[in-house]
């Protein structure tokens, strides 16, 4: 559930009282709430064998990213993420799942962007110079900015200007998955950040 989001809060409300085996309240910006919800359900289903093996997955898979980005040496490299809204809505965004991963693989985000309490900031285009203190920039859209919307934006002079732009180092991402609060999301944006922000450093 989104926290304040009242008619998420009312249907939890009427879950909890049916189903209490299961039923349960989180913002999912830490990673021990993602897991007490793949086992949790796993338990209610009997799946627990196939939630353990997912959990292993996981485990595996953050350990070898994070040795690869240590050897790289981009532990210290700053990354942001940005949504687009459309109409030059942005927000920057640290208390979701994105950054349970940065977190999780031991990469570093910029000051202001590391409290998951805080899930993110809302910026205007003029402000997005904020993003020149990251060194690298992972963007997606939201499906009804069109795509003459995005193709503006990435002629604007000011989008033009912001350093990882200039660099080659905004990468844009799939929302299907970064958008997720699940195992499977999770290793979905692990994917996108050993193809975009790893593998060029290693080649």
């Amino acid at each position: 559930l989104l926290p304040g989001d009242v008619n998420s809060e009312d249907v939890y409300k009427s879950y909890q009282a049916a189903m209490p085996t299961f039923a349960y309240e989180y913002g999912y910006a830490y990673i021990e709430e993602i897991l007490l919800g793949v086992t949790e359900v796993a338990r209610a289903l009997n799946l627990d064998d196939e939630a353990t093996e997912l959990i292993a997955e996981y485990d595996e898979r953050v350990a070898e990213l994070s040795k690869r980005i240590v050897d790289a040496d981009l532990a210290d490299k700053p990354v942001s993420v940005v949504r687009y809204r459309g109409e030059g809505n942005f927000s920057i965004r640290f208390g979701t799942s994105e950054a349970i991963v940065f977190r999780a693989l031991g990469m570093a985000q910029p000051e202001g962007q590391r409290n998951p309490d805080d899930f993110a900031v809302t910026v205007s285009l003029e402000q997005l110079n904020i993003l020149n203190e990251a060194h690298t920039v992972f963007l997606y859209v939201d499906d009804e900015s069109g795509a003459a919307e995005i193709e503006a934006l990435q002629d604007n002079p000011l989008w033009q200007s912001l350093e990882p732009v200039k660099n080659n180092r905004l990468h844009p991402v799939d929302t299907g998955v970064w958008f997720n609060s699940d195992i499977p999301s999770l290793m979905g944006i692990m994917d996108d950040i050993e193809r975009l922000f790893i593998e060029p450093s290693e080649a």
